[in-house]
């Protein structure tokens, strides 16, 4: 497992400044969907009608290529999977699941108009 993580890390910094600059604002799109997506989805709380979890919902950027989407509310687990007193209400992994095609295509869009710009250049 180490050779194919040393082999990534060696093909993603082989992707020049230029293309890397040129997908962040794909990926900064795909995350920002995708956290709508979810907080559409996520329930309000039943017993105050607040809106902890959507709110916790966000995304935060780990490297150039790279974003995370989260939620910091720790009931988020017990929503999305249930528990012996509540039944699964999921809303992080469905939203995933719808957007994953559509967000994966943007990205690949931005990485070929990015390379495409680069060549000619």
């Amino acid at each position: 497992m180490s050779a194919q993580l040393d082999k990534l890390n060696r093909r993603m910094r082989a992707i020049p400044p230029a293309v890397r600059q040129a997908v962040a604002p794909a990926l900064d799109q795909s995350a920002d969907e995708l956290v709508v997506t979810m907080r559409n989805l996520a329930p309000d709380d039943p017993a105050t009608g607040a809106p902890d979890l959507k709110t916790s919902i966000k995304w935060r950027e780990e490297n150039e290529l790279r974003r995370v989407v989260f939620t910091d509310d720790f009931k988020a687990r017990w929503q999305e999977f249930g528990t012996t007193k509540m039944p699964a209400n999921p809303f992080f992994w469905p939203s995933y699941r719808l957007k994953k095609k559509k967000l994966a295509s943007r990205i690949k869009r931005a990485i070929s108009r990015a390379v495409k710009t680069r060549r000619q250049t």
